[in-house]
């Protein structure tokens, strides 16, 4: 099945009792991931929706999901992540499971895109029994540059015809990476702002994510002199405090959404792997303390702070902020004064 004739057969309300989503867009799966249980589940959609990572849970649970019936939700999405890590007496039980009549559940079997098997591999033949192949190609170019052009329009963010061509060929079909640029660019140049060459050689640095997660590695191990030095280093190659400080909300927000057991969807969907490692050494606690430290320091760069942070710069605020997280690491944090 290819995806049009996915969305054309959810939309009409017409639903397989298991798909098999695979290929080299894991974003357009979370999307469609997405889609389905909206369809499906409806005002439920949460309630109703389970994910199981076969790497990290005992098949058994899986079955043990496929039998059960929902407490929160007469209808159920289960989706098994990464299944083709199940040996072939896991996937003989699983389908067996599926050949019950079960009208209220819909099974999403979802490979991502670095562990995509080969067409001729033994999983995809034997999945294919019991669940509708989907593939999910990156999209071209030109689509690709409609899409985050809606991005822009909903913010009222304008951007040159060039910029935007510059924009697209630097992720490379990437359309999860383009809308997180797309993100930092919105917010860089804030609600109805223009993004200029200019602009986009200022925001954009390709290894600003990178940057920010070494950053907070320092900040949980206490070495403040290094985490300051690295943020030194961002800003002496043309990132704006402003850019910094947006990946390392995005950064710490995302910790704490793993630490407290949420899933990430969109583009930073493929972030979650690296995130709940790092975050196995963070407290919930000092991690919605974190979150706190950011947001006040948010409002102070866009100039309503209070106290002492009022007074100071851009960056001096960002380099307060790293000072303070380090200064409370790894013990639970007190809030500043």
């Amino acid at each position: 099945m290819t995806t049009e004739e996915l969305i054309s057969q959810v939309k009409a309300g017409s639903f397989s009792r298991a798909y098999y989503f695979f290929g080299d867009d894991d974003y357009r799966m979370q999307e469609a991931m997405r889609y389905v249980a909206d369809r499906f589940l409806g005002v439920e959609a949460l309630a109703g929706l389970t994910r199981l990572d076969m790497r990290e849970t005992d098949a058994r649970k899986a079955l043990d999901e496929l039998s059960a019936f929902g407490f929160f939700s007469a209808r159920r999405v289960i989706v098994l992540e990464e299944p083709q890590k199940l040996i072939p007496t896991e996937v003989s039980a699983l389908t067996a499971a599926l050949q019950a009549d079960a009208p209220d559940r819909i099974v999403i079997f979802y490979t991502r895109a670095e562990s995509r098997p080969r067409k001729d591999a033994r999983f995809p033949k034997a999945i294919a029994e019991i669940a509708t192949p989907v593939e999910f190609s990156r999209l071209g170019a030109a689509e690709l540059r409609r899409r985050v052009e809606r991005v822009f329009a909903e913010r009222g963010v304008t951007i040159e015809p060039a910029t935007l061509g510059a924009l697209v060929s630097s992720v490379d079909g990437d359309i999860g990476k383009l809308f997180l640029e797309a993100e930092k660019l919105s917010a860089y140049v804030g609600m109805g702002g223009a993004i200029t060459s200019e602009t986009l050689a200022q925001a954009l640095s390709a290894g600003s994510a990178q940057s920010v997660y070494e950053v907070v590695d320092m900040i949980m191990r206490g070495e403040t002199a290094r985490a300051l030095a690295n943020v030194e280093r961002l800003l002496a190659s043309g990132e704006t405090p402003t850019g910094v400080l947006y990946w390392l909300g995005e950064h710490v927000l995302g910790l704490y959404l793993v630490k407290c057991k949420q899933k990430l969807f969109g583009p930073r969907q493929w972030l979650e792997r690296k995130l709940v490692s790092q975050a196995r050494n963070m407290s919930r606690e000092w991690l919605e303390v974190a979150v706190a430290f950011v947001a006040e320091t948010e409002a102070a760069v866009k100039g309503g702070g209070v106290g002492r942070l009022a007074s100071m710069t851009p960056e001096d605020a960002l380099r307060d902020l790293v000072i303070t997280l380090a200064g409370h690491a790894p013990a639970a944090p007190t809030m500043r004064t």
